[in-house]
Formats: structure tokens, sequence, C-alpha cells
């Protein structure tokens, strides 16, 4: 049965490679009003495929008015769930604006602020200047009293954000923009890409998005097809396709809810693999040359091309695999997502800082083992002792530690069982010794990973990617997916998720600016802490955040 599945998969996106996320038929509208107070409301359950914004045009409400009666409606709308709508008079008319009138543009509407300690919600309402019922629609999941480090969307009064456009009587006026006192946080940010990162949402355009997955679906279908085909071919080549099939579903939750805010977007599709033939035929097709942005998993030597092409014609290239700075050299309009070892030392700082009088222990097995990032821990804390494990216990690493210092202990190594034995022994002598142990590069995969002591050695581990299933944005991903894909979904679904959703995001504010502006907005990431790029003169962005986690009572939690 699954290998059926995988074949009539294999056969849809052979055959069906373009998907539009706009809403040509609007859902009826619901016969159930009530009356709360002087107003009338129709009661509409959600069906099957429909967006907030397709119910804003078929209710003819604005999205604002729809978020505003239910906040949750922000975050996605639920299939079965109940939404309460204001009843508007058909008698109602709009008045068209006058042709010799300015017309008003909202570039934001509201701004981002991490908390550096737990404070009351109304505290936050106060130093911002708007009213606490405000923040409370803007954030419904936050309560009265806010954890530290958590992110709160603060409104913006609209009169801080209009862009007056002038009616057009020369091709080179430039609009005149008025700004509040209350927004100065906002612009400050800012203040120095003004003329780059100061757009609008164009809900009229149609922004076309390549999205490039090694599916090998041709290639299964001719394995399948085989009689001779060995088995352990065909099972690596199903599982690639199903693989690679959860990034997709990920990426279509997420234009489903860009669609519900008003995107217009047309997806294209293409299976991809190293056959430098299938890339030809794919930058030969015309559509290519006006996309606007293009997202791949995409192997090594076809990348090249791809990024040749999107060079040439000022495309976005987001990579969404590759650690390799390399890719980016010479490439300003290519941005990689995966963090490399180069910047291991920005999360290392944020574990234990320059100054603390602390010793540091480095583990591996050999001298040349992920030397990258060793090299730039111990340019960073020159007074570091090494344990080289190869052939050896781990108990012989103990007479490294000091007892009258906190120890911080880096351990480069993924190899399960030498993992958990250092983890043992530095347990049994933990009464004796402060111990802090840092795992990298892929400890959350680790299975066996025994708690006790992760609790105990006060674990922290850096990795690219981690879901936590605690947080309630995750638990409603999850729910959506099931619903939509009858599964659960994966470390890639969550992946497709996040990378599409914020990077369609700005390229729908700032176009071909998307990347040089990514810093300057809000990010809605579900499995990673954050994404934020830097880049030299000429070549592309590179991202420099690294993920930490740490055990807490026997929890997983992400350090920001």
């Amino acid at each position: 049965m699954k290998l059926l599945r995988t074949i009539i998969l294999a056969v849809i996106f052979l055959t069906m490679t373009q998907f539009v996320y706009s809403q040509s038929e609007l859902p009826p509208k619901s016969d159930s009003i009530v009356r709360v107070g002087d107003m009338e409301y129709y009661i509409h359950t959600v069906a099957k495929g429909e967006t907030a914004y397709s119910l804003s045009k078929s209710y003819g409400i604005t999205l604002e008015v729809l978020y505003e009666n239910n906040p949750d409606a922000v975050y996605g709308l639920r299939f079965g769930e109940t939404l309460r709508i204001p009843v508007i008079s058909e008698k109602t008319t709009v008045t068209p604006p006058v042709a010799d009138e300015p017309e008003k543009r909202y570039v934001y509407d509201f701004i981002e602020y991490r908390t550096t300690k737990k404070e009351p919600l109304v505290d936050i309402a106060n130093r911002f200047q708007v009213s606490l019922q405000e923040l409370k629609q803007r954030n419904p999941r936050l309560g009265n009293n806010v954890a530290k480090n958590e992110v709160v969307f603060i409104p913006i009064q609209k009169k801080a954000t209009e862009v007056l456009l002038e009616p057009k009587k020369t091709s080179v006026q430039q609009p005149e923009m008025t700004v509040s006192s209350s927004s100065d946080v906002f612009w400050d940010l800012l203040k120095s890409k003004d003329s780059l990162c100061v757009n609008g949402w164009d809900t009229k355009k149609k922004y076309t998005v390549a999205l490039i997955l090694p599916f090998s679906a041709e290639r299964l279908a001719t394995t399948l097809s085989s009689s001779t085909a060995k088995k352990n071919v065909r099972q690596n080549l199903e599982s690639m396709s199903v693989k690679y099939l959860s990034f997709y579903h990920g990426v279509a939750l997420a234009l489903d809810s860009l669609a519900a805010q008003g995107l217009n977007i047309r997806l294209n599709v293409y299976d991809i693999n190293r056959d430098w033939r299938e890339v030809d035929r794919l930058l030969e097709k015309p559509e290519m040359r006006t996309t606007d942005l293009i997202i791949g998993i995409i192997y090594a030597d076809a990348f090249k091309k791809i990024a040749d092409f999107s060079k040439q014609y000022h495309i976005p290239l987001i990579n969404v695999a590759s650690s390799r700075n390399d890719i980016l050299q010479d490439y300003p309009n290519v941005a990689k997502i995966v963090p490399d070892e180069s910047v291991i030392s920005h999360a290392a700082q944020r574990i234990v800082s320059e100054d603390d009088n602390v010793n540091i222990l480095i583990i591996r097995r050999n001298a040349t083992a992920y030397s990258r990032s060793v090299e730039k821990i111990t340019t960073l804390y020159p007074h570091y002792k090494e344990f080289l494990s190869d052939g050896k216990s781990m108990s012989s690493a103990v007479p490294l530690l000091d007892s009258r210092k906190p120890n911080f202990v880096f351990m480069f190594n993924e190899n399960t069982t030498e993992v958990l034995d250092l983890m043992r022994v530095f347990d049994e002598i933990r009464r004796q010794y402060d111990v802090t142990l840092v795992g990298y590069p892929n400890w959350n995969n680790i299975g066996e990973l025994d708690y006790r002591y992760a609790h105990n050695l006060k674990l922290h581990f850096i990795v690219p990617q981690v879901v936590d299933y605690n947080e309630q944005r995750v638990k409603d991903f999850v729910y959506m997916f099931r619903n939509r894909f009858d599964n659960d979904p994966n470390l890639l679904a969550f992946q497709g998720y996040d990378i599409a959703y914020n990077f369609i995001f700005a390229m729908g504010m700032f176009g071909q600016n998307c990347l040089e502006c990514f810093n300057y907005i809000p990010h809605h990431f579900l499995s990673t802490g954050d994404v934020i790029f830097n880049n030299t003169p000429g070549n592309g962005y590179n991202n420099q955040y690294w993920n930490i986690y740490t055990v807490q009572e026997y929890e997983i939690v992400r350090i920001p």
C-alpha cells in the first residue's frame, strides 16, 4: 500500500507542477446570525480550503475586521472552528476616492519587541503608548505577565506608518512620508535602509515562486516498472520522494497562511536532481525568467547553474540545505539557511562570556575533527584545555576539570556510544565539579539521550534546527498538518513552512530587496530560533544564528 501511494505521488509531481494560491470561488455566507448587544454577527463554520482572505471577500469585510473579532484567525483557520463575522448592511456604499487626492498606503502595522525580563503586559503597553486591549488583540496567546525572551507584537498607530502618495505629476516624483513620535522605535530599525526596506504589501500583484526539490519521481517510476530493480534501490528512491514531499506540504501550509493575508502566489514545483540536462531544461522555461523567488534543496553540481541564472535575472535564491560558504561567493542574490561552523563562536558566547573566570575543556576524537569549529572556540577562549578521545576512556578527561571553577565542556562528537559514555562518567563526579556540557553538532538526533544526565550536567546543545513541541504555535501547526495531510509533520515539514512563510512574506514586502531587508521584519519560525543574515559586498547572505537548547527540569528549552 505504501509503495502504491508513492507511485501515485510520483505521477502527480510529474504531471502537475503549478499551484495557484488565490481564491477564485468565494465561500457561501452562513445562514446563522446572532445578536450581541447592538451588533449582529454571522456564525460561520470553517470548511476545508477556506481562508481568512476568502471569507473577508465573501462577507464584504476587511481582514482587519475579521481578525479584530477573531484574534486567533491571525494564526490560520482550523477546519470546523466557528468565527464571528459582523453583519454589514447591503445598503452600505463605498465612495471611490477622488482621482486628484492622495491615496494612503500602509507600510507596517506592528513592530517586534523581545522582552529582556519577566514583565506585566500593561507595562509594555504603557511603554509603547498603545492600549492594553490593542496589545492583547495582536498577541492573543500572551497572558497578563510576559516571560523573559518572549516576542511581543506592538501595534503602531496607523497614521504613523502611512505613506502619502501624491498624484502622479512626473515619473521621478518621490513619496512623502509622515511619521509620529509613537513609532520612533520602528523607524530606528529602518533608518539605515529606508530607501530599500520601506514598501507596501501589494495584494494586487501575482507573485511567482519556484520550488526546486529532488523528488526523483521520474527515476522512481522507471525503477518501479523494472522487474530487475534491486530492493534497496527501490526503497531509497521511495524514501527520498516521500521525504521531500513533507517539505512541500510545509510550504503548502505557509502559502495558505500568506494567501489568507491577501498575497496572490503561483507556486511552480520542479523535480530536479543531479542531471545537468534537467537543469538546462528548467532554465529554458520562459516562466523562470519572470520568477520572483527561488527556494530549493539543490545538489551542488546543479546549484551553480541555477545560481548563475538567478544572478543574471536578479532573482533571490534561497539555498535550504548547504552549509558551505563558497556557494555565496560572487552571488549577491543567494542566501543560505544553514549556518556554517565558522559562526559557532556566536553561539558559544551566548552560553559563556569571554570574560568569565571558567575552565574551558574541548573534547573531540582527534586533532583534525571539527577543525573549523574548534579553531573558533579556541580563539574565543585562548586558555582552553583539550582532550583527544580516540582510543581512550572518557574517564581520562576528568583530570582536566577544575574543582575551583565552573567547567564548560565543549564536546565535538555525535557518536551515540561516546556521548553517552562521557555523560555517564561526568554525572558520577558532578558533586566534585561544576560541569556545563555543550554538545555539537546533532545531539538533538541522539534518541538514547538520558535526560537525567542531561539535567544534572546542565546540557546545552548547538543545532541548526529543533522543534519544541510544547510551544502553542507548534501544536497549532501539527493540528493543521494532520487535518490537511492525514499525517504527522517531520522536521522537513516544519522547515518547509518556516522558509516559505518568512521569505515569501519578505518578498511581498520588499520584492527583489527581500534578502537585504530580511533582518528588518518580524520573523515567524517554528523550527528555528531565527535567521539573521550578514553579507559582504558582492557576496550572498549567510545565516549567523545557531539554535541553543538546554535541559531544565527534564524538558528541552530554547535559549534565545
